[in-house]
């Protein structure tokens, strides 16, 4: 059988060749067996992306190096042996012996198991893939890279009178590793435009050049559309409402929030708070009293936007219960000043999408402040701000602890928003579903202002995320791109299995928030249609996006990397003393550019610790850099278990337990130990419609484990929950210090039922 034969029989399994390559060496050229029966309905699918991309031009794979062999990586990275690793990474054994600290600081780096070698896996896919466009390629026919660029500049010719980026998919792929190429220090392309323009100037020039094109569309499921704006009607909406806030005192730099789910007031006040230069501030929707207090008073928030309830919250007992003069307020005093010792700042909070609750009429109805006024002050003349002006406050997400306000500008925002929508290859054509919600980055970055950049259409499927509501929307809206965290792609492959909607028309999307497992890829690509899906990576304080997989990317770049740098952007991975690695060698990642906040407010101290003198974001990211550019995120550095002085990544254990059978998902963590510092702890959620999941036991999870991994990785302690539900942020992120101290207490249980039995 030839290799174009196996790849045609097998394409369908995987987006790469990597196993593919790795099973045809190991078997002598005969055909692996499919473990899932269900991908040989995809394959065609999958062959046809193949085929549009035939070797990934843009991922600028390096062949496997020809002077040595590389490291032999077993599954789920198993050690490699020191003095192999150590002459790979091009670093001396001697290093330590002769008292040089930088060098044995390194080498002991090089040395942790964490590493991972990828270059002889994208080796052998680059060279799967020369063997397969060889044996398809005729007498006179084009190269790869020449039907990649005409495909290319044909895309986006079409967007080109708007964007400018008529050269960007050449450069989108392109990192440049900086100075000595064995160092982990990388920059993306700066021949790409960077815009400096406010959000208004951004957004009205899209208005401009495209004012009868669908911009939005507010659902709550497919059978109920509540809004629909063209570019034109959505700008003489966010006027009204400029003026509005305007006639209630607003000035430039005032804080604004908006304490809602997703909704057309939403996108309004996020627009009209740009034009007249206040400052945005995203609010969780999910927060109770305590957290909204805090968050009030930590931005010193003026004006306050919300909903009447979202869910089982009631919005408006907790304000009447914060502040209790609110009670005897009617629609003729609500406009008067708030005056609160708990919330000081606070003046006036506005009520949205009211809907005959107890309580409305004690607060100023958002549709008054539409009200068209002729006296009223023209919205531009005070919202002449600089590009590097502080525009919107986005909230930490708290896995660390409590959430702190990160200070975003235009320029921040406007361009990281422009380049998310570049990687995924937007133009005015597409109609993205967008469920995941608006107070965050991922909502109203990579959502509204990545549409807002390529003349695009943003949907909003439902005001909180429903898997029914939003492929029914994917469905009636033709919707070309979806957005979602892991456990909203698992919500909806689950329910798309039985509805079966119409997913066509999409052919993109991002998924960021978590890892995302390569079998949920895969079922995205062949359920959903997404081949082009996208995995980002980056935090609040970075606009959000610093790294990023490209539509051109396998399956192993797509799942087990989260792409390459951005455009703009520059990082590297450091030790502990800020000293920049060597490739492959894992360590913290810092990033700088034109995307990082300008600290946290109210709050100098955090800053401090967060940016450095010359304006490296610290990430707390505990990755690996290759020499290809791709970056691996193995966790948070404080989410390193140190036991007996070694430290061990939770994350490759992880990975691991996840091919148990019968394990839906868990985190592994340390908990204290009088012996060792720590110990490791598996904390399993086990899938419980499988006999596998009822059957599973500690005693399973650790022979598994240490079958693959050396002894000091197996976890002593095995814990079972039904789900993590209860230690997740709204964004998918799970809060692994909560996990850990509930790891903590059931452990110590456990030893003190253990010490009394004896």
């Amino acid at each position: 059988m030839s290799v174009r034969q196996a790849l045609i029989t097998y394409g369908g399994a995987m987006l790469g060749a990597t196993v593919l390559t790795t099973s045809l060496v190991r078997a002598g050229g005969e055909t692996p067996r499919s473990s899932n029966s269900e991908w040989a309905a995809a394959s065609k699918e999958y062959m046809r992306f193949q085929q549009m991309n035939p070797i990934g031009l843009q991922s600028r794979y390096s062949p496997a190096p020809t002077d040595r062999e590389a490291p032999k990586r077993e599954r789920c990275g198993r050690p490699v042996p020191l003095s192999q690793r150590s002459a790979d990474r091009g670093i001396s054994t001697t290093d330590s012996q002769s008292g040089n600290a930088d060098g044995a600081r390194r080498l002991r780096s090089a040395a942790r198991p964490l590493q991972r070698d990828k270059m002889r896996r994208t080796g052998l896919a680059h060279a799967s893939r020369r063997l397969r466009l060889q044996e398809r390629r005729g007498p006179g026919a084009r190269s790869a890279t020449q039907r990649l660029q005409s495909t290319d500049a044909r895309f986006y010719r079409a967007s080109a009178a708007f964007s400018s980026q008529a050269s960007f998919p050449d450069d989108l792929g392109t990192t440049y590793l900086v100075g000595d190429q064995r160092l982990a220090h990388a920059k993306g392309p700066t021949s790409l435009t960077l815009y400096e323009r406010t959000i208004d100037e951004h957004f009205r020039a899209a208005v401009e050049a495209r004012p009868d094109k669908q911009a939005a569309v507010v659902c709550d499921g497919a059978d109920h559309v509540d809004a629909r704006h063209s570019y034109a009607s959505l700008d003489a909406k966010v006027d009204d409402l400029a003026r509005g806030l305007l006639r209630l005192g607003v000035e430039r730099g005032d804080r604004v929030g908006v304490w809602m789910p997703n909704n057309e007031a939403w996108l309004l006040t996020q627009l009209a708070t740009a034009r007249i230069g206040a400052i945005l501030v995203c609010i969780n929707p999910n927060y109770r009293l305590r957290e909204l207090t805090h968050a009030l008073n930590l931005v010193e928030l003026s004006v306050l936007i919300m909903n009447p309830h979202v869910s089982r919250s009631n919005y408006i007992e907790m304000l009447h219960t914060l502040v209790p003069s609110l009670r005897k307020r009617t629609q003729s005093t609500c406009r008067d000043p708030i005056q609160s010792d708990k919330v000081p700042h606070l003046r006036h909070v506005v009520l949205a999408e009211a809907d005959g609750s107890d309580g409305e009429d004690t607060f100023i109805r958002f549709e008054d402040l539409l009200e068209k006024d002729g006296a009223a002050p023209a919205p531009t003349g005070q919202g002449l701000l600089q590009p590097d002006d502080p525009i919107n406050i986005q909230f930490t997400s708290g896995t660390t602890g409590a959430p702190k306000g990160a200070l975003l500008s235009s320029r921040n925002i406007v361009n990281n928003g422009n380049f998310v929508g570049a990687c995924i290859r937007l133009t005015p054509d597409d109609i993205i579903n967008v469920p995941v919600p608006l107070y965050h980055c991922f909502g109203v970055v990579m959502g509204n202002l990545a549409s807002i950049s390529h003349g695009a259409s943003v949907v909003y499927p439902a005001r909180v995320f429903s898997a029914s509501k939003t492929l029914s929307v994917v469905e009636s809206e033709r919707c070309t791109a979806l957005y979602g965290v892991p456990t909203m792609f698992s919500a909806m492959l689950a329910y798309q299995r039985e509805a079966k909607h119409d997913v066509s028309t999409l052919r993109t999307g991002i998924m960021a928030g978590s890892n995302c497992p390569r079998e949920m890829m895969r079922r995205v690509v062949a359920e959903l249609n997404m081949t082009d899906t996208c995995i980002g990576y980056g935090q609040t304080e970075s606009s959000p996006v610093s790294f990023m997989s490209r539509i051109v990317d396998d399956e192993d770049h797509r799942c087990e990397t989260v792409g390459r740098i951005t455009p703009h952007v520059e990082a590297k991975v450091v030790d502990e003393d800020g000293e920049t690695l060597p490739v492959g060698v894992p360590g913290e990642l810092y990033v700088r550019g034109y995307h990082i906040f300008k600290g946290y407010m109210n709050a100098p101290e955090q800053t401090k610790a967060t940016l450095t003198d010359d304006g490296w974001l610290r990430t707390g990211d505990l990755v690996d850099l290759d020499r290809d550019g791709y970056l691996r995120v193995d966790g948070r550095l404080k989410d390193v278990i140190i036991r007996g002085g070694e430290n061990i990544a939770p994350r490759e254990c992880e990975e691991l337990i996840l091919e148990l059978p019968g394990v839906l998902t868990v985190a592994v963590v340390g908990v204290p130990d009088e012996v060792f510092g720590e110990q490791v702890c598996a904390v399993v959620v086990p899938n419980m419609d499988t006999s596998e999941g009822k059957a599973l036991d500690g005693d399973a999870v650790r022979d598994f484990v240490r079958a693959e991994l050396s002894h000091q990785k197996v976890p002593k302690f095995v814990l079972f929950r039904d789900s993590f539900d209860e230690f997740m942020t709204v964004t998918g992120k799970l809060r692994k210090f909560q996990v850990r101290d509930w790891a903590t207490k059931e452990t110590f249980a456990q030893k003190e039922a253990a010490a009394k039995a004896a």
